[in-house]
């Protein structure tokens, strides 16, 4: 395995995290089984690792962390005093407030600070002895890092580090500009030099890609739209990419991206949770909290046995008390496969009409500070109101309309309706093993008017992920293999603040200046708009940053009234920038905008009249192309 040759893909689940790699000389792609603990003293090998983060060793337990052989002749501050996988996942079913689960949906929080230690959510332990989100997200790279080269130097007996190879770590589409820097400040902070980041639906369709280069024509043609469906434990994810011909070659261009949906798995097994619960108060055992988040994460487990083993027709699960007799407090129950599909099924996937759309939120004034999931339960609701919302973004972009007709797409019909009807399916995500679930997507879609949809074969639901981000890896370092045109899925636009008469109690209006067209790819220095702005400098500022997935046909130097009604506002930027007089003042600038090989927005201004320059960096990367 030499880093010249060969190249590796990380598929960072929300509950579990695989890693591939492939030689660039042949066509196979690997899986690479990661070492973790199993139990106490002991570690094995599994093709995932869980994203389970287990806290608060006792120091008689950290003294046997670092005897692992990939700590002992390594080390690492981050995970001495922490263990991730196996054994941690196994614990949360007795100590819950002790793991941290789900991480990787906290990037996105957007009141709580993912870099302030408040992990696990909920959780008795002082808040010295929790984590943030960042933190377990860097422990699992770092755990990936640290048994990739002991193994290697192992087996190999060469010195390798995997901060060496060329990788590519996935995220999930709809995650937001700050996670995904979060994402990349990880990976840099374990010392990976050399990647990038892919949306986890593209890279299911690489694998995809990978698995029918060859014979891709027997399972789609020329103008078809392929819906990815990617419902993973922590995010739903939906995608739309065109399928073209290019001299007899197969092409691919994502024309649409969903919104952000913190929805998945977890709220599933939250689910399953509360219907365990109810049982068991019908029995007279009413749960507290600490009982009920090992509930949870019994679910998890029962969940994921019924849908790996289709024989398997029900499974057993108990809570213990606290009191002194453990044995006698301990209270059980069956859930069975049919209950499970049931529940998931109605609750998640219901055959709901193509005009129904998710329902808002309570309007309740107070909320918990916990994970911001969605409102509205309902999967197969969000997917009529993508495929709605993909309809708009199309009709508005001469380019979209005119790249579908070139490729054979005959959408006349549903842009009227304003209803896209796609003639594919690609899942992914490990609730789709589930046939009945897949079933009731299908079902849904034929109900909408898509008569002929088919399911695209072949994934694997547990390994597609990182295979996908393998092959996009071998693509970018060979050139050769099938890419799939995107760039960003979104417009950006800077806020800039309309001149005018001041009027008591009215704010100035925000206009929305186009910086970054929905579609620009990566490597792309964009032109000046052809005005000039004033900046003001000598003084703290803020830089309101907006975006859409609905205007496609917007372009620099666009400006868009309304702008906070209009857009979706993303964080603002507080900076202070410096002026030459040490005093604050008002100066003419231009604008110019670049997005680089790793999707930094880089925006500079420049001060008409001389040198004078300031830069800034906002985070765009929706996918990498």
């Amino acid at each position: 395995m030499d880093p010249k040759n060969c190249v590796i893909g990380i598929d960072l689940g929300t509950s579990n995290i695989t890693l591939s790699y492939s030689n660039l000389e042949t066509e196979e792609i690997h899986s690479f089984d990661i070492l973790q603990v199993s139990s106490p003293r002991l570690f094995h090998e599994k093709k995932h690792l869980p994203a389970s983060l287990l806290l608060g060793l006792s120091d008689s337990e950290q003294e046997e962390q670092k005897k692992l052989p990939w700590l002992a002749e390594q080390g690492s501050d981050v995970l001495l005093s922490s263990t991730p996988g196996s054994y941690a996942k196994d614990k949360s079913l007795e100590a819950s407030d002790r793991v941290v689960v789900s991480a990787k949906s906290w990037l996105c929080h957007k009141h709580l600070d993912p870099k302030t230690p408040v992990l696990p959510w909920g959780s008795s332990l002082p808040p010295e002895r929790k984590v943030s989100a960042f933190a377990t997200i860097q422990s699992f790279l770092e755990h990936l890092k640290l048994v990739f080269d002991w193994k290697n130097k192992k087996d190999l007996k060469e010195k390798l580090s995997l901060v060496d190879f060329d990788l590519v770590i996935t995220v999930p589409a709809s995650f937001d500009e700050d996670a995904r820097r979060l994402v990349f400040e990880a990976a840099s902070a374990c010392g990976f030099k050399h990647f990038s980041l892919l949306e986890e639906p593209q890279a299911a369709l690489y694998s995809w890609i990978h698995n029918y280069e060859k014979t891709w024509r027997e399972e789609i043609s020329p103008g078809d739209l392929i819906l990815v469906c990617d419902v993973g434990g922590g995010t739903s994810d939906f995608s739309l990419v065109c399928v073209g011909d290019e001299a007899g070659q197969l092409s691919l261009e994502r024309v649409s991206v969903g919104k952000h949906l913190l929805l998945g798995g977890d709220n599933m097994d939250h689910t399953l949770a509360y219907h365990l619960k109810t049982k068991f108060e019908a029995q007279g055992t009413k749960l507290d909290q600490w009982q009920y988040f090992s509930l949870v994460n019994q679910a998890r487990s029962a969940k994921e046995k019924i849908f790996l083993d289709s024989t398997l027709e029900e499974v057993n699960l108990s809570v213990a008390s606290k009191g002194s007799s453990l044995i006698s407090n301990i209270k059980s129950l069956k859930i069975t496969k049919q209950e499970i599909e049931k529940i998931l099924a109605d609750g998640f996937f219901p055959l709901s009409g193509k005009e129904e759309r998710p329902t808002e939120s309570t309007g309740i004034a107070l909320h918990d500070l916990g994970l911001e999931y969605e409102a509205e339960t309902a999967i197969t609701k969000h997917l009529a109101a993508f495929l709605e919302k993909s309809a708009k973004n199309i009709l508005s972009s001469e380019r979209l309309k005119k790249l579908l007709e070139e490729a054979g797409t005959h959408i006349e019909l549903d842009l009227k309706e304003e209803f896209i009807k796609p003639k594919a399916v690609l899942f992914n995500g490990g609730v789709f093993r589930a046939k009945i679930l897949k079933d009731r997507i299908l079902q849904s879609l034929r109900n909408w008017g898509c008569t002929d949809i088919k399911e695209l074969p072949g994934n694997d639901l547990d390994l597609a992920v990182s295979k996908g981000a393998t092959y996009y890896a071998k693509l970018k370092k060979s050139g050769k293999g099938i890419r799939i045109q995107a760039g960003t899925a979104r417009s950006y636009y800077l806020g800039v603040e309309s001149s005018g008469i001041a009027i008591p109690g009215v704010p100035p209006s925000l206009k929305g200046l186009c910086i970054v067209p929905q579609g620009t790819k990566e490597g792309t220095s964009l032109p000046e708009p052809k005005k000039q702005f004033g900046l003001i400098t000598g003084r703290s500022v803020q830089f309101r940053l907006f975006s859409s997935d609905e205007r496609a046909s917007d372009f620099v130097g666009q400006e868009v009234d309304d702008a906070s009604l209009l857009l979706k506002e993303l964080p603002t930027m507080t900076v202070s920038l410096e002026s030459k007089e040490g005093k604050s003042e008002l100066v003419p600038v231009t604008l110019s905008s670049h997005v680089n090989d790793v999707g930094i927005l880089e925006i500079s201004m420049h001060q008409t009249g001389n040198k004078n320059k300031w830069n800034l960096e906002f985070n765009v990367r929706k996918t990498e192309n």
